[in-house]
């Protein structure tokens, strides 16, 4: 497949040669290849999260809304516990 030029400001084009320079990869396709298989593997892990732990909770909260707290009843909730741990210090 040929190559295709991409049009990249200087904050990345410095950034990919950072990478090339620190020989980390040998050339600039191989710095955008891996960045894109990372950026893949970061998105599937946090869909992954999404359907594990957000999805059942906020289909609990839907199901027994009387069981949801407030934002102060949170916030109060930490503040206490903040309050705790600083004591037992």
């Amino acid at each position: 497949m040929p190559a295709k030029p991409l049009q990249l400001n200087d904050d990345i084009v410095d950034l990919v040669r950072a990478e090339i320079d620190g020989e980390r990869f040998k050339t600039e396709s191989d710095v955008v290849r891996e960045s894109l298989i990372a950026l893949k593997q970061r998105d599937a892990s946090f869909e992954a999260w999404l359907r594990k732990a957000v999805v059942p909770i906020a289909e609990e909260m839907r199901a027994h809304p009387e069981r949801a707290l407030s934002f102060e009843q949170v916030q109060d909730s930490l503040d206490q516990h903040h309050r705790q741990r600083l004591q037992s210090r």
